[in-house]
């Protein structure tokens, strides 16, 4: 086992490797993680259409029956899948994960494919904080595009004019601090992308050497190179 770490193989990859009957075997990818409430998703839509919508009853009662996972992660499902209309024809494991939705707000709409663009409209249409922070993201990410920095107090007000998003009106209040240089980079041409370069590959540089690298050998590896 020690060996083949030396390949950067894990000792999953491994031992998926060593179980495979067939090469076939190993290039259907893994297959789809179910969720501890997927046994009790029949039940919790039957009881939630008779009008029993108390999460911390439905815990309680599927707990009685034999579910051991916790109130948070019913309560995230059941807000998902109660408000959506075909319900019973989601998959189980419909409800995306924070990062998978995180990255369809932020990302610029013409990168989405169907499906995630599907599945934002989906998030968007369940929630109203997401569509919040979706609207002022777009907002934010058009400026950076456009450089009209000059945009950037009616941002900030129509931020701090959305009481349920703290958390951007907190963001919006750091750009305050900072205005003049904020809106300057929101408008100037100007960037510190090549200083960042510089600095990463001379980290780079130093985690080669596992941090030996002091100034003189630096100094002859990027400037005499």
């Amino acid at each position: 086992m020690r060996s083949l770490s030396i390949w950067g193989w894990g000792r999953h990859t491994v031992q998926r490797y060593a179980r495979a009957e067939r090469w076939q075997d190993l290039v259907k990818g893994w297959p789809k993680r179910r969720s501890s409430i997927d046994p009790f998703t029949p039940y919790l839509l039957q009881r939630w259409d008779e009008g029993y919508t108390n999460i911390l009853q439905l815990h309680r009662e599927i707990a009685a029956q034999g579910y051991t996972g916790s109130y948070s992660a019913l309560r995230d499902r059941m807000r998902w899948l109660a408000p959506h209309p075909d319900r019973r024809n989601l998959p189980a494991s419909a409800a995306p994960s924070v990062r998978r939705a995180t990255g369809w707000i932020t990302r610029h709409p013409d990168s989405l494919t169907e499906e995630d663009a599907a599945g934002l409209k989906a998030v968007l249409a369940r929630c109203p904080e997401p569509e919040q922070v979706h609207r002022h993201t777009a907002a934010f990410g058009t400026m950076m595009s456009n450089r009209t920095g000059s945009n950037l107090p009616t941002w900030i007000k129509a931020v701090h004019g959305d009481d349920r998003i703290p958390h951007l009106s907190r963001f919006a209040d750091g750009l305050l601090a900072d205005f003049d240089a904020v809106t300057a980079g929101l408008t100037l041409p100007y960037s510190s992308g090549i200083t960042e370069g510089a600095v990463n590959h001379i980290k780079a540089l130093k985690r080669g050497t596992f941090g030996r690298d002091g100034f003189p050998l630096l100094h002859k590896r990027i400037l005499l190179a």
